[in-house]
C-alpha cells in the first residue's frame, strides 16, 4: 500500500511511480509511460497527431468537362484550423501556393514561365477563404485527354504541406461551325492576320457555342470563350464589321 506522505519530495516521486507500477491493475499499467512524461508532455503528443488537420484545402470545378483553350476556372477554398491566425507566405524558395497536375498517362504538367506569384495571405482563425484560379493560364492544357489537378500549401511555420483531394478534369475538341481570317487594324495587335472561328460542343444537358481567336501562321490560339448555350434551332449567324470585329447572333 502506498501512502500519501510517500510523495513528499523529487526523489521519492520517481522512486514510487516504479513501486505503483506493479500494483496497478495490468490494463492501467498500460498507462504508465504517460504518467510519467506528465500532462504538459500529453499535450504536445496529442497536438503533433492531430497537426495534419490544421489548414483545409479544397479544389471545386463547375463542369467536368471543357473546351482545348477555354478559361478553366478551378475554385479554390483554405479554411484554417489551426485555432490562431496563420500567415501563409513563401519561404526557403518554395512557394506557399500552387498545383499539382498530371496528364492521363501520369506525366507531370509543368506551369508556364510567365506564372503568376501569389501574394502572401493571411487567415484569421476558423476562417475560410475562397478564389477562383484560371489554371489555362498557368498550366499548358490544351492537349486533348484527362488530367487530374490538386492544390496544395505550404505552411512555413509547420514546414509542411496540405492536399486538396484529387480532381479529374477532360479537355475535348469541339465541333467547327464557321471560320474567317481577317486582317488586324494599325494599332490593333501583333502579327498580319486572326482568324475567328465558332465552335459547338454538346454537353449530357445542353449544346455550348464558343468564339476562338487565333494566328493561323504562327500557331497560336489566344483563347477559346463561351458564349452561352446554343438555341435547340438554326445556326448562329456571324458577320465582320469594317474594324474586322466578330459579331455573333445565336
Amino acid at each position: 500500500m502506498v501512502r500519501g506522505d510517500v510523495l513528499s519530495t523529487p526523489e521519492k516521486l520517481s522512486e514510487n511511480f516504479v513501486t505503483v507500477r506493479h500494483f496497478l491493475p495490468r490494463r492501467l499499467a498500460l498507462f504508465y509511460p504517460l504518467m510519467k512524461i506528465g500532462p504538459l508532455r500529453i499535450w504536445l503528443a496529442f497536438f503533433a497527431s492531430t497537426a495534419g488537420a490544421q489548414i483545409q484545402i479544397d479544389i471545386g470545378f463547375k463542369r467536368l468537362q471543357y473546351i482545348a483553350y477555354e478559361p478553366l476556372m478551378a475554385t479554390i477554398s483554405i479554411t484554417n484550423l489551426a485555432g490562431r491566425k496563420v500567415d501563409l507566405r513563401d519561404a526557403a524558395g518554395q512557394a506557399w501556393f500552387g498545383f499539382e497536375i498530371t496528364s492521363k498517362d501520369g506525366e507531370p504538367i509543368a506551369s508556364v514561365p510567365s506564372a503568376k506569384v501569389q501574394p502572401p495571405l493571411t487567415i484569421a482563425a476558423g476562417e475560410r477563404v475562397t478564389q477562383r484560379v484560371d489554371l489555362n493560364s498557368l498550366f499548358p492544357m490544351h492537349e486533348f485527354g484527362a488530367y487530374h489537378v490538386r492544390a496544395h500549401i505550404y505552411f512555413a511555420d509547420l514546414d509542411k504541406f496540405f492536399y486538396s483531394q484529387t480532381k479529374i478534369v477532360e479537355i475535348t475538341g469541339a465541333r467547327p461551325i464557321w471560320q474567317k481570317t481577317v486582317g488586324i487594324p494599325d494599332g490593333a495587335g501583333s502579327g498580319n492576320a486572326r482568324t475567328y472561328s465558332l465552335l459547338s460542343n454538346r454537353f449530357p444537358d445542353h449544346t455550348s457555342l464558343y468564339v476562338r481567336v487565333e494566328d493561323k501562321d504562327s500557331g497560336v490560339v489566344y483563347r477559346t470563350y463561351s458564349l452561352g448555350r446554343a438555341i435547340a434551332f438554326g445556326e448562329p449567324q456571324a458577320a465582320i464589321d469594317q474594324a474586322n470585329q466578330l459579331h455573333v447572333v445565336n
